[in-house]
């Protein structure tokens, strides 16, 4: 029995804590405000338990002062206080869980990821270089006709095209098959000329 008195806590001590708990206790940021002020009220019951009364004003003033850190709440205190209305603690508590949706302060974890984001996409936007556009391929037949549109060789006087049949040139330097391939008509066959110097054999 001395035990279970030298252990157990007294009426007193349960009075001092529940009584320090309600004056001390104050919203975190980040906190929802349903939790907070049920476990305000909650004190205020312990300390009923121990006949100690507090006037509901005075608990409502106590609520709202304890969310003074959170800048949203300070203009629904002072809409509170404005309108001069006299509301249970139950209803009280249902008007900051109101207020607290309305506010979205419920969800401000995830609007402080999105913002830190948005940041952060347009620092990297300020400062990023905008890169060089790629030039597009040139078709085959573009690339052979900018290679062989000017020759630096010309065939001898007595040789015969074997495109155009003509004298004194050869196929890859024959204005006509040269037309034909800017025009689609024909596909070129083989890699485009050799650049070495000297005398090139014929196509």
């Amino acid at each position: 029995m001395k035990l279970v008195n030298m252990f157990s806590r007294a009426p007193r001590v349960i009075q001092y804590e529940a009584a320090s708990a309600f004056f001390d206790l104050n919203i975190k940021e980040g906190q929802k405000v349903s939790p907070h002020v049920l476990k305000l009220i909650e004190h205020v019951e312990t300390l009923k338990s121990h006949k100690v009364e507090i006037p509901d004003e005075l608990v409502i003033d106590r609520i709202l002062h304890s969310l003074s850190k959170i800048k949203a709440y300070v203009q629904f205190r002072v809409n509170f206080n404005m309108q001069d209305k006299k509301v249970s603690l139950d209803e009280l508590h249902k008007m900051l869980v109101q207020a607290e949706r309305d506010m979205g302060l419920s969800v401000s974890t995830t609007k402080d990821v999105l913002n830190v984001n948005q940041k952060s996409k347009g620092t990297f936007k300020k400062s990023g270089k905008k890169g060089k556009k790629r030039t597009p391929n040139r078709n085959s037949a573009k690339t052979y006709e900018a290679s062989t549109s000017k020759p630096k060789y010309s065939a001898p006087s007595g040789d015969k095209c074997h495109y155009c049949c003509g004298v004194g040139h050869w196929k890859r330097n024959c204005s006509k098959y040269l037309g034909d391939i800017k025009a689609g008509k024909v596909t070129p066959v083989g890699p485009p000329p050799s650049k070495d110097k000297g005398k090139e054999k014929q196509v």
